[in-house]
């Protein structure tokens, strides 16, 4: 990693600095693959993947595949092999029906279902753009989070439905088993 801690004039001394970060995941057909990192105040973490093409003292950006804060699109793994970029981006339970769907299917964060950049349910794994499955993260739904099952109405129903799937042996799904596991999920856990 190359990193640089930096603070603005305007900020106060006692602040913690802002940070950025990137590393050279490796080299691609078309250019370089690079994770990015950046905590630039508050809570937030985030990341990216890009590919960048270099000519003398220009950068082009070329492909950029995703960012987000943590648990909210942040990068769990970025690697290269065989000249594919490979990366996954964490999802919490309120993204599942927007993956598996393309809409929410009426599920609400933060209502129905819990959201926060510190609720990683799974992993979304993408080869050079191209998304090819979902994998659980089984620990982050082991036990159930205090204040989550109490606080979102159908957090409940969506761990112990994980855990289910975990005991049967089924953590990975490409994206028409996500589709079908989801509609499973609908019809076990209504709303009230």
């Amino acid at each position: 990693w190359v990193k640089t801690d930096y603070r603005y004039v305007a900020d106060p001394s006692d602040d913690p600095p802002l940070t950025s970060m990137y590393r050279v995941i490796g080299k691609t057909p078309e250019g370089y693959a690079i994770e990015i990192y950046s905590a630039t105040g508050g809570s937030g973490r985030f990341t990216s993947v890009v590919v960048v093409k270099v000519d003398g003292s220009v950068l082009e950006l070329l492909h950029n595949y995703g960012a987000g804060d943590r648990c909210n699109g942040g990068v769990a793994s970025a690697t290269i092999k065989d000249g594919s970029v490979h990366y996954g981006f964490y999802l919490t339970p309120a993204d599942f029906a927007g993956v598996a769907f393309g809409d929410d299917q009426g599920l609400i964060a933060y209502e129905d279902l819990e959201a926060s950049a510190a609720s990683c349910f799974a992993v979304q794994t993408y080869k050079d753009g191209k998304m090819e499955y979902i994998e659980l993260e089984p620990e982050a739904f082991k036990q159930d989070q205090e204040g989550w099952t109490s606080n979102y109405a159908l957090q409940t129903c969506m761990n112990i439905y994980l855990r289910k799937s975990v005991t049967a042996g089924k953590t990975r799904f490409t994206l028409p088993e996500f589709k079908i596991f989801m509609e499973g999920f609908l019809k076990s856990c209504q709303k009230a």
